[in-house]
């Protein structure tokens, strides 16, 4: 093959990774699996042996053939956290008292507060001590690999650092990639002035030295707008999460009894009190018979909301099941029939998208949104798949719930299934657009091409 058909490389920097799971793993997954199609053959570097409990093997399963990997090590406070755990997790066992089943807590299983305050003292986040590895790594790669373009996804927002150190010692064009705000992120609280001004730099810095930068929702764009001015703003791009036909190919019947499920993460304001009230008094003023609901959460929650959730919950109708792999999880999506997700009033429901909400519109299934004015309540009441209430008007998620109930009782469930809204959030398409901005980045930039082999290469660094 001449080496100007040959496809270009592209440095991928993503933090979270298969085996890691969990949407940010996903959202990569789906960026490699595509990439090929459009002539970028990637090549990745991600952290090892990442101090996490959720694991997710599903997702090897669309990694290309021949996928270059290396994998550096972190120095990270979360670490002596698992280490700890390892040796209790051990002792358990070894006493016959080892918890069975699936992960509902993290495994630091700290109260979302404590963490949030601990996270806050680390610059830019609890990733710091990765950097010096994976900028190490990072070069490496690009020697043996010779990429015409580097991309870094975030959070961790650590990752962009390690790219910018990157582009400045091999002039190699950046795009980078924000899943979330970093300054705007609601959960953002700086403890020293010192900290909000470096962490303000290190974001400017980020965005005024990459070529091109991508974001996942039109509020982050606002907010670089809005402090930095429409220089940096215009060279920002909007590409959602999607979601991947493929992963819902093959039928999924629905349950039995009428079952509402929470796909992701339980913390904080997120606690889902409302949602969990109406369906009480639902119960309680016989519109619903307790033995024909199920109120399903699927993910992690910390101590507390889980606490709550089994001290406040309608007898017998809700079910707990944890972190599950990527491909459990879309048949749970598929077999229910109202999906719900919530974000709280404020800045959270203001400028956030939830990566839940696109794999959401994949399963055809109507929406519950419990959000706020804001971004993701003008994008759903457009796309017209479901129904939008204030996250704690118990009234109104106690009427939502009755109407698909009504629904469900006389067999007409609504199908959400638009081909328009479906193309438009095709994680293939959506890959197509990132890899016409790598076309545009890299222009002539020649590289040193080598052939695929039928082997995934993971390469570790010390």
């Amino acid at each position: 093959m001449p080496l100007e058909d040959q496809p270009k490389k592209v440095l991928i920097m993503a933090y979270e990774f298969p085996p890691m799971g969990g949407i940010p793993s996903v959202w990569v997954t789906k960026y490699v699996k595509f990439l090929p199609a459009f002539g970028w053959r990637p090549v990745v570097l991600t952290v090892k042996d990442a101090p996490t409990n959720l694991l997710d093997k599903s997702l090897e399963d669309d990694l290309p053939q021949g996928l270059y990997v290396r994998k550096s090590f972190s120095l990270e406070p979360t670490r002596l956290v698992r280490w700890v755990r390892s040796i209790r997790n051990r002792k358990k066992e070894e006493n016959g008292r080892d918890q069975a089943g699936s992960v509902i807590h993290s495994y630091t299983r700290l109260p979302f507060n404590v963490l949030k305050k601990i996270k806050a003292f680390m610059i830019p986040d609890e990733k710091i001590g990765w950097f010096p590895f994976a900028l190490r790594a990072a070069l490496k790669v690009v020697r043996d690999t010779g990429p015409a373009v580097i991309f870094s996804t975030s959070p961790p927002y650590t990752t962009h650092l390690v790219a910018m150190a990157c582009q400045r010692l091999t002039g190699l064009p950046w795009v980078c990639e924000f899943r979330d705000p970093w300054i705007d992120f609601p959960h953002y609280e700086p403890v020293t002035m010192f900290n909000r001004a470096l962490v303000r730099w290190m974001e400017r810095s980020t965005v005024a030295r990459a070529d091109v930068v991508i974001a996942a929702m039109p509020g982050i764009i606002e907010g670089f707008k809005a402090r930095y001015g429409d220089e940096i703003a215009n060279k920002c791009r909007v590409i959602t999460n999607g979601f991947d036909p493929d992963d819902y190919s093959g039928e999924v019947g629905l349950e039995e009894r009428f079952t509402i499920t929470w796909i992701g993460s339980i913390y904080g304001e997120l606690y889902p009190r409302a949602l969990l009230e109406a369906a009480s008094r639902l119960i309680e003023d016989k519109e619903i018979p307790g033995s024909d609901l199920r109120i399903r959460f699927v993910g992690t929650m910390d101590v507390e909301s889980y606490e709550s959730i089994m001290k406040a919950e309608p007898k017998g109708v809700v079910e707990v099941l944890g972190f599950v792999d990527h491909r459990d999880c879309i048949e749970y999506m598929r077999s229910s029939h109202l999906l719900t997700l919530k974000l709280a009033e404020g800045k959270m429901s203001e400028i956030l998208y939830t990566g839940k909400m696109f794999e959401y519109l994949g399963c055809g299934r109507p929406i519950l949104a419990m959000v706020g004015e804001g971004d993701t309540c003008h994008f759903l009441k457009n796309l017209g798949v479901g129904v939008v209430v204030k996250p704690d008007d118990i009234q109104e998620i106690y009427d939502a719930i009755l109407h698909y109930y009504s629904l469900y009782r006389s067999n007409s469930m609504p199908s959400m299934d638009d081909p328009d809204v479906l193309r438009k959030f095709n994680r293939k398409r959506l890959t197509g657009e990132l890899a016409q901005i790598f076309n545009e980045v890299a222009e002539d930039n020649k590289t040193n091409v080598e052939g695929w082999d039928d082997s995934v290469h993971t390469k570790d660094d010390p």
